[in-house]
């Protein structure tokens, strides 16, 4: 029961922290600040950007697209961490 009930802890930190984040990613998007650190891209120029879920770095679809390819699974080009594509999340800008 111990080990359940610190599994579910963590698992409800992941989720607060996933909640502010996406609060956080909104507020950058309506007032335009959002920007791409690959290329720069702000949230004028950029259709939507992508929040990687295990780094939250954000890219543009662009440059997702780019970096991802097809491939199921790829690096965060910011610090490397392992992403699967289907568990990116894209804010439209």
């Amino acid at each position: 029961l111990h080990r359940q009930l610190k599994a579910l802890r963590g698992e409800r930190e992941r989720c607060e922290r996933s909640l502010r984040f996406a609060r956080q990613m909104r507020h950058l998007l309506e007032r335009n600040e959002a920007h791409c650190p690959v290329c720069f891209a702000t949230g004028k120029e950029a259709e939507a950007f992508a929040v990687l879920p295990d780094c939250f770095h954000i890219l543009c679809r662009g440059c997702l697209e780019q970096q991802a390819g097809m491939e199921p699974t790829f690096g965060c080009s910011m610090c490397r961490t392992s992403v699967f594509r289907l568990d990116v999340v894209v804010f439209k800008s």
